[in-house]
């Protein structure tokens, strides 16, 4: 009897679904069947998911409307939303004895994730080796999102056998093997556009831009008075050759994106010593007419194709990231380092259940089953018992998460931490550093500023951080080479500091920290001292006497509304007008909170420090209002 082996690549994002279904037979594959569902707005945000009863409904139909029969495998391969995957690449001394303690480290002061909710994972990447510092690159998510996805398909009675991400699924939907040449693969979203590097390693790089297929089509709806569906069919259909209005926001857009796109090339060049011999386009945006025009134009120098899947018999610009992810279903020989395994375990009580859990996934893939898929069962198991038995022996300190039943209060407490750059012994302050970083030229202020930043977070030290904004405020008719000065700040001692800090204020009593969130930096006093601002969200049994007098008055004092910049992943681009083509005139992290000035439709005007105002996109900003 033949023996017929199916693997099926779901693709979920945010706009749509994509099912493809392949077979090997005789060491032979063939497409079987393949469907398209689009997703309304609102059923998943930023790789969330919202509506939970309407994607479930979606997925059932788009694998029962399978072309040329229905779909009805319960076992997937699917790609984790790229919005919930934090990609960076790092650089630390190699010198050091305890690499992966300096690693984890690391990914807690670099990653905008909480410890408790921390999943990650590294590769060592290629180095010259005369170098002192090793190349790191890191891979991490929320333990809250994967717990989510994998209940999502848990009531669908559907099966992961391994998860991914969007980039590498897209790459084997382009290519059967990691090519030993360098690829950069561009994918346009509705929400942002992913930037990813690979070479014969496998994925070394990726960054995300966060103006995608959404922006682009309001500007044109905007700019033409005409609603969001027939803009869409503008952009794509009709381009600007015979709309100029349409031209000029193209002409705007795509030069902002080629500025960010030359910049990561440097930062991949710079890092690994390469650069690919292609680009190659994907998504809603590849389908703009004469695209690849528009990105050339940022003079970039590397030949720009849009991708196409050509294999088994179909081909078309649909289903590349599904069909990647159904071949890397098949076997070891395909899916070994491929599969996103986040098992570093930063709490051993957490970690552990991850590792055996994923490791379990590969038993079963390989159809080990009987006394190896209970081994494994077991020791799932067994480490939720050890979980339970370490966080009872352990959850006693300040600086592990405990039940936050535990406290009678929660509120956010204001500090600011003095920087130096002078050696100093004094209590409450951290050290810092400027390092200055040249550009010998640049086609703008903004671009000059960002090729600066990237030069400079490459001359970090270990445990260092830098201030995205530079210390001095330029004119936008600077004069070139610009050197522009940075302040790199030792994270764990101003992390430190901050807890004593904390301690002092609530005169030594017990209390958890949730979060911290960065919020300005000033000069204060002499020229080597600087004050870092922050907002410290944390837990305690008792209420602070600043917190009493400040209390009194807050109706009044936070009658107006503050802009809170979301979890995003990265710092998020200031702009001296509300649009891309102005100036990016500085950057706000994460989590921090600033004073609305102006509310717009698409667009805000925020005060990011004393002196300064600038726009941030409004996509990516709540509206607080206490």
């Amino acid at each position: 009897m033949r023996t017929v082996k199916k693997s099926v690549g779901l693709d979920i994002s945010s706009r749509s679904i994509e099912v493809l279904e392949l077979t090997l037979e005789k060491g032979q594959m063939k497409l079987s069947a393949l469907s398209r569902v689009v997703l309304g707005k609102g059923v998943i945000e930023q790789g969330r998911i919202k509506d939970f009863p309407t994607l479930a409904q979606a997925v059932k139909e788009v694998m029962a409307a399978a072309t040329p029969q229905a779909i009805t495998s319960d076992r997937i391969v699917f790609a984790y939303p790229e919005a919930q995957i934090y990609t960076q690449m790092i650089s630390l001394d190699s010198s050091k004895k305890h690499l992966s303690e300096s690693i984890k480290e690391k990914v807690l002061s670099v990653l905008p994730i909480s410890e408790s909710d921390l999943l990650y994972n590294y590769r060592l990447l290629a180095s010259n080796n005369t170098s002192k510092r090793q190349k790191v690159l890191l891979l991490a998510t929320s333990r809250v999102t994967v717990t989510e996805w994998q209940q999502f398909f848990s009531r669908l009675n559907l099966q992961v056998i391994g998860f991914t991400n969007e980039s590498v699924a897209a790459y084997f939907g382009l290519f059967d093997r990691y090519l030993k040449s360098s690829k950069c693969i561009v994918d346009f979203g509705a929400r942002n556009v992913t930037i990813s590097f690979f070479n014969s390693s496998g994925l070394v790089y990726a960054f995300n831009y966060y103006l995608g297929g959404d922006y682009l089509s309001k500007e044109i709806a905007r700019a033409n008075n005409i609603n969001i569906q027939e803009a869409e069919r503008l952009k794509i259909n009709i381009g600007a050759n015979t709309n100029p209005k349409t031209k000029a926001i193209l002409d705007r857009y795509f030069k902002a994106f080629g500025n960010e796109l030359k910049i990561n090339l440097e930062k991949y060049q710079k890092n690994i010593n390469d650069l690919p011999d292609e680009i190659i386009l994907l998504g809603g945006g590849s389908k703009i007419k004469a695209v690849e025009d528009f990105i050339g134009r940022a003079g970039i120098g590397i030949p720009i194709r849009m991708g196409e899947f050509s294999l088994f018999g179909h081909k078309g610009q649909g289903f590349i990231p599904a069909a990647g992810l159904a071949r890397l279903g098949f076997n070891s020989r395909y899916n070994k380092d491929k599969f996103l395994v986040f098992d570093k375990e930063i709490e051993l009580s957490q970690d552990l259940l991850w590792h055996y859990f994923f490791r379990a996934l590969k038993i079963f893939n390989k159809k080990i089953f009987n006394i190896k898929l209970i081994i494994a069962l077991g020791l799932i198991f067994g480490s939720m018992i050890i979980a339970g038995v370490y966080i009872l022996v352990n959850t006693r300190g300040n600086n592990v998460p405990e039940l936050k039943n535990k406290y009678s209060f929660s509120y956010t407490l204001p500090l600011s931490i003095p920087i130096t750059l002078i050696q100093s012994e004094s209590n409450g302050v951290a050290s810092g550093r400027i390092i200055k970083a040249t550009v010998k030229e640049a086609s703008d202020l903004g671009t000059a500023i960002s090729l600066a930043r990237v030069k400079a977070k490459a001359l970090l030290r270990s445990e260092e951080i830098l201030w995205p904004k530079p210390l001095t405020d330029f004119s936008s008719n600077q004069i070139f080479p610009l050197s522009v000065p940075f302040l790199a700040y030792s994270d764990k001692e101003v992390r430190a500091k901050l807890s004593e800090a904390i301690s002092d204020t609530l005169k030594g009593s017990d209390f958890l920290i949730d979060e911290i969130s960065f919020l300005k930096l000033s000069q204060a006093g002499g020229e080597n001292d600087y004050l870092l601002e922050a907002k410290v969200g944390l837990y305690s049994n008792i209420t602070p006497n600043i917190l009493e007098e400040e209390n009194k008055n807050l109706p009044e004092k936070n009658k107006d509304p503050m802009l809170r910049i979301n979890d995003i992943g990265q710092t998020l681009n200031i702009y001296s007008g509300p649009g891309v083509d102005y100036v990016v005139v500085g950057q706000v992290q994460p989590g921090g909170y600033y004073e609305l000035l102006k509310l717009g439709q698409d667009w805000h005007e925020i005060q990011f420090n004393k002196v300064s105002n600038g726009w941030v996109y409004a996509n990516f900003t709540t509206i607080i209002k206490e």
